[in-house]
């Protein structure tokens, strides 16, 4: 057999040109030669890397939540990214108090100027001030949706466009998954 190709391995090679351990960290951190044990948060970040923006964000390269926060593995757990980020370059996080985006209220951004600690309440404030979470839709306009779809008036997509919504917002409306009757 082969010997793994990771550096200062003696194993022999049993997945590809890697051996089981080393094709695991290759997989799981995106270098067979990554060793996790001991590594700083500011290290795993910097590992990670990001890509900033136009408007000063520095959006993490780790994996993406579905409302778009970065997710990382650090010491044996799952953190989200801007967690990480407050903790390794800014301090301790308040018992009691989460970390927001105050800055530019973009999910994947680490960047340490962009983010506060503060209270839900606190970060509530800061969503109703910027006009943010409020829904584009009403119960009046769903139950409209549901109608004129179900005569085939208009499409999904034609419906996003009128309502300025996703089509994957359109479905849900229409699928009652989504503003049902009460």
């Amino acid at each position: 057999m082969k010997p793994c190709a990771a550096d200062l391995c003696v194993s022999d090679a049993t997945v590809g040109v890697l051996c089981g351990k080393h094709h695991k960290r290759k997989w799981r951190y995106g270098s067979p030669n990554y060793y996790p044990k001991g590594i700083t948060a500011s290290d795993r970040l910097i590992y990670i890397g990001w890509v900033v923006t136009k408007n000063g964000c520095w959006e993490t390269n780790a994996h993406k939540l579905k409302k778009g926060y970065g997710h990382i593995g650090f010491n044996q757990s799952q953190v989200l990214a801007h967690r990480l980020a407050y903790t390794a370059w800014v301090g301790p996080i308040p018992e009691g108090e989460i970390v927001r985006h105050f800055v530019c209220d973009n999910p994947p951004c680490i960047n340490p100027d962009h983010l506060r600690a503060g209270t839900v309440a606190d970060n509530n404030r800061d969503r109703d001030l910027k006009g943010r979470g409020y829904s584009k839709l009403t119960q009046e306009i769903a139950n409209d949706i549901r109608e004129e779809f179900a005569m085939g008036v208009l499409t999904r997509r034609m419906f996003a466009e009128v309502y300025g919504v996703c089509t994957g917002t359109i479905d849900d409306v229409v699928t009652s998954r989504t503003w049902r009757n009460i």
